[in-house]
């Protein structure tokens, strides 16, 4: 190819890129390796994952596209660019999705193709996000295990599929995921608990969102395969500081800030009491539920009854500290509302689980 003709192809691959991404499909037809080989696992998800999200419409708009240098087989291009994906969401209905694309993007020649190797989406970049093995892989029974992971802008993705490759069909059962917490408790996921029936030429699999942590270390993912376990393990990559901090910005976090600034102000507020009293209700209510609505995934990890029992002591003494400090009754009613539209909001996503587990359940029988 001649340098004209490199640009227009160059051009050609990211602008469809961006109309793929708009409409949330990422094919591994535009990665070069290894990226390529975990949007192949992403896009095979895609076609067995129980929880489906209805694409309604999606749009991208490109503010700038320049390419700065085509040298041999690599390029380098300047992009800045929005795509937003109209989705059905089974809670909040009708959503608009934004994806951000922008820096620079590396390609690479393959044959006669131009191929991505790395870009940034809402800031991170894609080949730097990757936890390492870029796709960890397993078998045992004819029943192939992959397992991809890499951190977004607020949180962790990992990608599980299971494909049955032998003649006869495998029970998959109890699939979870965990890391260690503070060196002595472990935390984790369950992914699944009922019994799949995986036919011959079956798969399974889902995108699970984790939480991002603080402390890097190791996600093992474990699953019973005919009654023989299976297991695999992805180390994190190094992720910035700031970016650690952000992604461990989840409500319970947030809520024990507030009981910390509560703490700090004792001394000098004399409201404070009431304000650590409703800040430790507010939290110990949190660590209750979440682990409560825990059980009744069927996910049991030892850093349950550590939440719990701080929980417990969180709700005791708030209330405690409420009712001594005599807290205005409009602030207390104010503070169950917005508890018990958190507890109905997490009891119907427990209800929307439970129906994709039934309905993927249902649909391997047929």
């Amino acid at each position: 190819m001649g340098a004209t003709e490199d640009r227009q192809a160059i051009e050609a691959v990211i602008r469809e890129f961006l109309d793929s991404a708009a409409r949330a499909k990422f094919p591994p037809g535009f990665w070069a390796e290894p990226l390529s080989d975990a949007f192949a696992v992403g896009t095979a998800i895609g076609r067995s994952t129980p929880a489906k999200l209805p694409v309604l419409s999606g749009s991208a708009h490109v503010r700038k596209l320049e390419i700065r240098s085509i040298e041999g087989d690599s390029a380098n291009v300047e992009l800045n660019a929005e795509c937003v994906t109209k989705v059905d969401h089974p809670i909040g209905g009708h959503r608009h999705i934004r994806r951000v694309y922008s820096g620079g993007v590396l390609l690479r020649r393959e044959g006669e193709q131009w191929r991505i190797i790395t870009l940034k989406q809402d800031g991170v970049d894609f080949a730097a996000a990757t936890f390492q093995p870029v796709v960890a892989r397993a078998e045992i029974d004819g029943v192939d295990l992959s397992l991809t992971t890499r951190y977004g802008k607020a949180d962790w993705f990992m990608g599980l599929l299971f494909e049955n490759h032998s003649s006869e069909s495998a029970i998959l059962d109890r699939v979870r995921s965990t890391q260690k917490v503070w060196w002595l408790f472990e935390d984790g996921v369950v992914v699944r608990h009922t019994p799949l029936v995986l036919r011959n030429g079956g798969s399974w699999g889902l995108v699970q969102e984790l939480k991002g942590r603080m402390l890097l270390r190791p996600i093992s993912v474990t699953a019973r395969v005919n009654g023989r376990d299976i297991g695999l393990e992805v180390s994190p990559p190094r992720i910035p500081l700031l970016r650690r901090i952000r992604q461990s910005v989840h409500p319970n976090t947030m809520l024990h800030a507030f009981v910390l600034t509560a703490l700090l102000l004792l001394p000098i507020a004399s409201r404070a009491p009431g304000a650590l009293g409703l800040a430790l209700v507010s939290a110990g209510v949190f660590n209750i539920a979440s682990e409560v609505l825990a059980a009744l995934r069927a996910s049991r990890f030892s850093a349950q009854l550590l939440y719990g029992i701080v929980g417990v002591i969180e709700l005791g003494v708030g209330a405690f500290l409420v009712w001594h400090e005599r807290v205005s009754t409009i602030t207390v009613v104010g503070l169950l509302l917005v508890v018990a539209y958190w507890l109905w909001l997490q009891f119907r996503n427990l209800e929307l689980w439970r129906k994709a587990q039934a309905e993927t359940v249902r649909d391997a029988a047929t």
